[in-house]
């Protein structure tokens, strides 16, 4: 299985096109991969929402990427987003605050829950949570 994906050449920096204008959201984009993705993204131009459950977690990864020089050296933003997709309520106060923000949305990157998923695995009486968004 290592050997399959092993002879994959994928590097994102040169295959992610230019994402100026773009409107993105990441959810759980305050650490780990969803963090990785918001600096990318950043660094591709988008203006970012980064959706976060904890403010000073989310807070600390804009300083670290000002720290890392990504928001100042590219055209991209990024904006904390209190969002939890666990808790309905910050979902729905989340995607409000977003829509009265913009009224466009081109990325949605949801890494928060494959999080979830495996907190479930551990955890059987945490209750699945579905989330749409739609007109």
């Amino acid at each position: 299985m290592g050997a399959l994906f092993s002879t994959i050449d994928y590097d994102p920096e040169t295959e992610v096109p230019d994402l100026t204008e773009k409107v993105v959201l990441v959810t759980g984009g305050s650490s780990s991969i969803g963090y990785e993705t918001v600096k990318l993204f950043v660094k591709k131009g988008a203006k970012v929402y980064m959706g976060a459950m904890n403010g000073s977690r989310a807070t600390g990864a804009i300083g670290q990427l000002k720290a890392e020089g990504i928001l100042d050296s590219s055209k991209g933003s990024v904006i904390w987003l209190l969002l939890d997709l666990a808790i309905p309520r910050t979902t729905t106060t989340g995607a409000q605050d977003f829509m009265c923000r913009k009224s466009r949305l081109d990325v949605l990157e949801c890494w928060e829950l494959a999080v979830r998923q495996s907190l479930l695995k551990r955890f059987q009486h945490y209750p699945p949570q579905v989330n749409n968004a739609g007109k």
